[in-house]
């Protein structure tokens, strides 16, 4: 069917229809441009349904429309299936539930956006999980599992998806809900879409010798072709399960709305064996013999991969790569008894030793936490082999190519003279136990030679799978990628065949069309992501990327987030908190990345930078740096955060709220003598809603409260056994929270040294400047940073170390310096608070002399902490204090940072971070438990959220100093 443009009255009237949301911004569909692959595709518009009427009415509409759909998942694929022209069906917002779950007969029903983590996690406390068990289960969606008939870690054991599923509630193109399920000779049941799968049956009647010999029975060993699984609609399959044709339909047949699963019972126990290698083709030669053993996986990892692991520095990688290996195995047993995995590693041992003659004896990993942190360390270095920081990165575009076991090494020897051939790089890995290896050569499709390669490549590398007899993907499913090598893969009738049975079920090729069947050229420019952002747009920036305040380089930076979506994850300490808030692509790290890049190459019109659009997709930004952990690369989603406020301010477009947060640092003393007048806004009727409306700050959150008393250390004093610090009394603290800044002082001198002031010299107190940063006000921030850079610089060249206790503040220095072209020290110039102690505990060289606190603590930890790697030496320190009962808070966001949190428009998201985790954590302890944090706006939403009181460290500390009888939590 012909595609067109929906008009914006139509979007209007979709989002009136449906209990989800629409769009069709620009803005919303550069999001949904890209998935994991390396293509990119504007759609029409985005729909997010709630319901299957949702995704009903989005079919019909689509269909008057002359509209194609696309249904999509966590946008995780590598070979473009969820991208398409039409309306894109985001089911990851809502429709990610969980339904019944039957564990007597191992079996559950979830809806097509829950996660496979998820999934896990509820499924754990019954001895379940469904054993399809994939590198993306963070991000990935059962839904998006289901199109692409996934196979993961262990499908040498337990199938693929074809294997589990049960029966989906879906619908096809003409919005008619089908039931695809099983469903015998002599069945009478009604159920919805009956005589749909009825006509099946009739095609695979009236097909049966066609699909039998294009389609034969595979023998053990052989891997399973993508695309429809025509055999199930044979008379005599095993259980005539149409829902089987569901999987590795790329959602071109028809939309679940849900998927009933069929799982497996968790394993009691599991053993590892890996297997090293001199040479690549040794480890593909035993892997048939391996195989007879029945593992549940065999994991290939080759030299590339062994150099990213040998770069950790994992305790467990110095045992592995003893003897400097060229390739790796990876074995794993899971049978009931552990005496019979010890059997299985006997006989692994001896089947290596008999191939290897005993060069490289084999090393087993026993034990749960053992096995865990290898698999991670497995799962860590293919994750860093996915991206280079180089315009030339690792391309899927025929990357999961498998062959029957018996052809494997053959294949794996030409697939190296291929590559080695065209001049490429590549890592070749993968779960060789099902003959698949996956390559990734290394291109820079933004060069005419390059792609000019890639179409060698592909033609040559598609050839060869066939020539061994195998299939071009081993679970990664056909996409964009592959759909025209399928095309010449596949026999004319096995293509016949698949058009027929697209033409029952999608006569107007409306669902997801170009996938499976007709696809385009896989290297048309028009589809590629490369080529389009080559060249940066002439839009000015503000802050330093890669050492250079270019757009050009703030535009590199961007390009990094290839789209895996690894930030799209529930694993609390690399979550994005406003991500697990929402689950709104827009509030993702890579929603956010994908559209700072689309700005800084033009593609979002010439002001998208500082546009209202770009302040909305960084609006919960919190600027708490678990984006930074949760990638491999390092992606700065803050920093963009930044970059846009500053766009934003050039052209005049701030509000109230930024500008005084910004100048903070500069009326914080003058605020301090109106501190009564100021607290009135909190307690008088109706003033905090008139300031709400003057100033921008939410009526329903709390002003922190101006101290009453100053802190003031002397400028001068006596060196104390340990010397001197200077006390950073930075703006937070020193102006809402002096009691800190006067704890710390007192612990201090105790540890043995004499404390004075930080300063300058000059009238004023210093600032890191924090707050301009983060409201945009570059100019301001570096102002402010390089004046105090030069006075940690002068304290430091007296040997006077510089103590803060404000890790916002603390560690902008070693981090967002650099962004305001600031030279960062290493050493850096000012230490945190429990930084220092916690040092003089490692040289064991501390002695306080603190009293018992029987009391439980709840303690958090700041984000910035957590990414700078600090974040243990506050537990440290807290641990010195006697009969302290030390209760660590999930490593979460609390969700409160400068303005997030502090306006209208973010009160309620940055509260609902807090839930996530920490006021759980909290509520659980008691009301008798202390509670702890690090930073200020930690402190401050646990009061404003709990109504309980957070302490610094520095203030239990002092507390224990002293022997105050009683803390009242």
């Amino acid at each position: 069917m012909a595609l067109r443009k929906a008009s914006p009255a139509f979007w209007d009237r979709l989002a009136n229809e449906i209990e989800g949301d629409a769009s069709s911004d620009l803005f919303t569909r550069g999001r949904y441009a890209t998935d994991a692959s390396m293509y990119q595709c504007f759609p029409a518009g985005v729909a997010c349904p709630k319901t299957g009427s949702d995704v009903a009415i989005v079919l019909e509409m689509a269909r008057e429309e002359g509209l194609s759909v696309v249904a999509r998942g966590g946008g995780t694929s590598t070979a473009g299936q969820a991208l398409g022209e039409g309306v894109v069906l985001d089911f990851t917002k809502y429709m990610r539930g969980i339904g019944a779950i039957d564990a007597e007969n191992a079996r559950c029903v979830v809806e097509p956006g829950c996660t496979p983590a998820a999934l896990a996690a509820a499924l754990e406390p019954h001895g379940l999980f469904l054993p399809v068990e994939i590198a993306s289960a963070q991000s990935a969606t059962i839904g998006g599992m289901l199109g692409n008939n996934a196979s993961g870690l262990r499908a040498l054991r337990y199938g693929s998806m074809r294997d589990r599923i049960l029966s989906a509630m879906a619908l096809i193109a003409d919005g008619q809900r089908v039931h695809f399920r099983a469903i015998a000779e002599d069945e009478t049941a009604r159920f919805p879409g009956r005589e749909r799968l009825l006509d099946l049956l009739q095609f695979g009647e009236a097909h049966e010798k066609d699909i039998a010999r294009a389609f034969p029975l595979r023998a053990p060993g052989t891997p399973e072709p993508p695309g429809y699984d025509l055999r199930a609609l044979l008379p005599y399959s095993e259980d005539q399960n149409l829902a089987r044709l569901l999987a590795g339909s790329e959602g071109t047949l028809a939309i679940a709305t849900s998927i009933e699963l069929k799982l497996a019972r968790l394993p009691g126990t599991r053993a590892l064996g890996v297997c090293r290698f001199a040479d690549l083709g040794g480890a593909l030669r035993v892997i048939p013999k391996i195989a007879l053993l029945n593992p549940t996986a065999i994991e290939l990892l080759d030299r590339t991969l062994i150099d990213i692991v040998a770069a950790r520095r994992d305790p467990h990688a110095a045992r592995l790569l003893q003897g400097d290996p060229e390739a790796l195995l990876i074995v794993e047993f899971d049978e009931e008894n552990p005496v019979d995995n010890t059997r299985l590693l006997k006989g692994l041992s001896e089947t290596l030793a008999e191939a290897d003659k005993g060069r490289f004896p084999l090393v087993e990993i026993m034990g749960e936490n053992n096995r865990a942190a290898l698999w991670l360390l497995r799962h860590n270095a293919v994750t860093r082999a996915w991206r280079m920081k180089s315009a030339a990165q690792p391309l899927s575009f025929m990357e999961d190519g498998a062959v029957p076991l018996h052809r494997l090494a053959a294949y794996g020897a030409e697939l190296e003279a291929l590559l080695a051939r065209h001049g490429v790089r590549s890592a070749l890995y993968g779960s060789a136990g099902r003959g698949c290896l996956i390559v990734r050569p290394v291109l820079n499709l933004r060069h005419a030679h390059d792609r000019q390669r890639m179409r060698a490549l592909s033609d040559e590398m598609a050839a060869l799978i066939v020539r061994h007899g195998g299939v071009l993907s081993g679970g990664h499913g056909i996409g964009l990628a592959r759909g025209e090598a399928l095309e010449r893969a596949l026999a004319p009738d096995a293509l016949r065949l698949f058009s027929d049975l697209k033409a029952q079920l999608d006569p107007g090729f409306v669902l997801n069309p170009g996938k499976i069947l007709r696809p385009p050229d896989f290297d048309a420019a028009a589809l590629l992501r490369a080529p389009r952002e080559a060249k940066a747009a002439d839009v000015p920036v503000a802050l330093s990327w890669e050492a250079e305040a270019t757009p050009a380089r703030a535009l590199e930076h961007a390009r990094r987030c290839a789209g895996h979506a690894l930030c799209r994850t529930a694993e609390q300490r690399f979550a994005c908190p406003s991500f697990a808030v929402t689950h709104d692509e827009r509030d993702s790290a890579r929603g956010r990345a994908q559209t700072m890049r689309l700005a800084l190459s033009g593609q979002l019109g010439d002001e998208a930078l500082g546009s209202p659009a770009m302040l909305e997709a960084m609006a919960l930004c919190v600027s708490c740096k678990a984006c930074g952990s949760a990638c491999p690369f390092g992606v700065d989603i803050p920093k963009m955060r930044v970059e846009a406020l500053a766009a934003a301010r050039a052209v005049g477009r701030f509000s109230r709220a930024q500008e005084l947060y910004a100048n903070l640092a500069d009326y914080t003393e003058r605020a301090a003598r109106w501190r009564w007048f100021l607290a009135a806004r909190d307690l008088l009727p109706g003033l905090a809603r008139f300031t709400e409306r003057k100033l921008g700050l939410a009526a329903d959150r709390p002003w922190p409260r101006w101290a009453g008393r100053r802190f003031r250390a002397p400028a001068e004093a006596e060196p104390g056994p340990r010397g001197l610090v200077a006390l950073f009394a930075d703006t937070f603290n020193r102006s809402f929270e002096t009691s800190n800044l006067r704890a710390a002082q007192s612990v201090l001198e105790a540890a043995g040294y004499g404390v004075v002031a930080f300063t300058d010299g000059e009238d004023g107190a210093l600032c890191c400047g924090r707050c301009a940063y983060d409201a945009g006000d570059i100019d301001k921030a570096r102002a402010q940073a390089l004046r105090l850079s030069r006075a940690a610089a002068a304290y430091a060249a007296r040997g006077v170390p510089v103590i803060g206790l404000e890790p916002n503040c603390v560690l902008m220095m070693r981090d967002e310096y650099a962004a305001l072209g600031l030279p960062v020290a290493d050493p850096p110039p000012v230490l945190l608070f429990e930084e220092l102690l916690a040092r003089r505990i490692g040289n064991q060289d501390l002695s306080l002399p603190l009293k018992a606190i029987e009391a439980n603590v709840v303690l958090h930890s700041h984000c910035h902490e957590r990414a700078h790697g600090v974040d243990a030496h506050a537990e440290a320190v807290l641990r010195l204090i006697p009969d302290l009962a030390i209760t660590l808070a999930p490593p979460s966001c609390c969700g409160l940072n400068g303005l997030m949190g502090m306006t209208p428009d973010t009160l309620d998201a940055s509260l609902a971070m807090a839930e996530q985790a920490l006021f759980p954590a909290i509520r659980k302890a008691g009301r008798d438990a202390l509670v702890s944090a690090t930073g200020f706006s930690c402190r401050k939403q646990i009061q404003d959220g709990l109504g309980r009181p957070a302490r610094h460290p520095a203030m239990l500390l002092d507390l224990a100093l002293k022997g105050d009888a009683e803390i009242v939590g």
